[in-house]
């Protein structure tokens, strides 16, 4: 711990952390105590942009083209759907490791959830992830989540008719 005594009349003060090594990528929060109480906090970012990535609302299909477009975007989906793709924008995302998803079907306990890839998509662009089923979707209402690095960064919802 850094300690300083300062004269009074002084409101400002530069504070530096030299652990002898890099620090790894990510946040670092830091907390100024004052006789044990906490007065003031602040965030930084090392090797990442402090606004971080985002992801634009999903949009969801029912198939994806040769070029990875939606085919019959809709946000209700009738009876005997056997799959449903989820897209989404993205930006800020080239600091980002893997990403997951997962898809919970809102009426019962069922929710399917992937497995952690790389993320490869850079660090702008437009991404879709898929649920399909040997077996029709049941109906009822459904909610998608995308996560980078654990963090979950937009949810979206459609249903499928009875």
């Amino acid at each position: 711990p850094m300690r300083r005594s300062l004269p009074r009349d002084v409101r400002a003060v530069w504070v530096s952390l030299d652990m002898g090594e890099l620090l790894v990528s990510g946040r670092y929060d830091l907390e100024l105590l004052v006789q044990g109480e906490l007065v003031a906090t602040a965030t930084t970012f090392v090797g990442r942009e402090a606004m971080g990535s985002s992801v634009s609302p999903i949009s969801f299909a029912q198939g994806v083209s040769a070029d990875d477009q939606p085919i019959d975007p809709a946000s209700a989906f009738p009876q005997g759907t056997f799959e449903v793709y989820g897209f989404f924008d993205y930006e800020g995302a080239a600091v980002v490791s893997e990403y997951r998803w997962v898809w919970h079907h809102l009426d019962s306990e069922d929710f399917v959830e992937s497995d952690r890839y790389p993320w490869e998509g850079g660090d702008s662009g437009n991404w879709w992830v898929g649920i399909e089923r040997d077996d029709p979707l049941p109906a009822g209402s459904y909610e998608l989540e995308i996560y980078f690095d654990d963090q979950l960064m937009q949810t979206g919802s459609f249903t499928v008719n009875g």
